[in-house]
């Protein structure tokens, strides 16, 4: 019986690993997007990100499914617990980024040039897309420790970075706009913002899987 349900927990997470490859492929997406001012791109990013929510929510009926037949292990009751947290971030993390893509579009669409703070930008997106690409190595919850832990201290680097880079680009977004088009500062600031909390959603995931590998106290995750 106990190896049937370890078999339903290496499923899910395979589907956690899944739908952090997802957010991967969205945050380079809506990158790549920015770049080239493309505003289909964004918006075709935007719907992709959509299903996420979904296939979350239908993981976590599973989830609570194999919670209620019992018979796990502690460690195992563990993995589950992390993921049924977990994928709240996810979720907020894909709704981060369809808020970024849809007010990058806006901004594409209204001509509005950000190339004075495109710099900054820049780096803030790259700090989200190696936050991202470190969480989905780390739900590979087969390697050692020691590289699970260097994994989580990159992301917590990459959280830190943010803090600064979007103080950065705050200040290069008004520079740019300031209060001349209040509505596109607000929307430029509202970029600079939403890829912050990208980084920050990446190491609340850092911390989970970091708790689903080490145990310790979930409070303090």
């Amino acid at each position: 019986m106990q190896t049937g349900y370890c078999d339903n927990v290496d499923e899910i997470n395979r589907h956690i690993r899944q739908i952090a490859q997802t957010l991967v492929a969205g945050a380079k997406g809506v990158y790549e997007g920015f770049l080239a001012k493309d505003g289909q791109k964004l918006e075709a990013i935007r719907c992709e990100l959509g299903r996420v929510s979904l296939k979350c929510s239908a993981l976590d009926n599973a989830m609570v499914k194999i919670l209620a037949f019992g018979g796990l292990r502690a460690q195992r009751i563990r993995e589950i617990v992390g993921y049924l947290k977990m994928t709240n971030e996810f979720i907020d993390t894909a709704d981060t980024l369809r808020s970024y893509a849809k007010h990058n579009k806006a901004l594409i669409e209204a001509g509005i040039g950000l190339e004075r703070a495109e710099t900054p930008l820049k780096t803030l997106h790259q700090n989200a897309v190696r936050a991202l690409e470190e969480i989905a190595q780390m739900t590979d919850l087969s390697q050692d420790e020691e590289r699970f832990e260097r994994r989580y201290l990159t992301v917590k680097v990459e959280e830190n970075k943010g803090d600064d880079l979007y103080a950065v680009a705050q200040k290069e977004i008004a520079g740019v706009l300031g209060q001349k088009e209040p509505q596109h500062y607000m929307r430029a600031m509202k970029l600079a913002r939403k890829l912050e909390r990208v980084s920050d959603r990446a190491e609340a995931v850092a911390r989970l899987l970091l708790y689903i590998k080490s145990g310790g106290e979930l409070r303090s995750f």
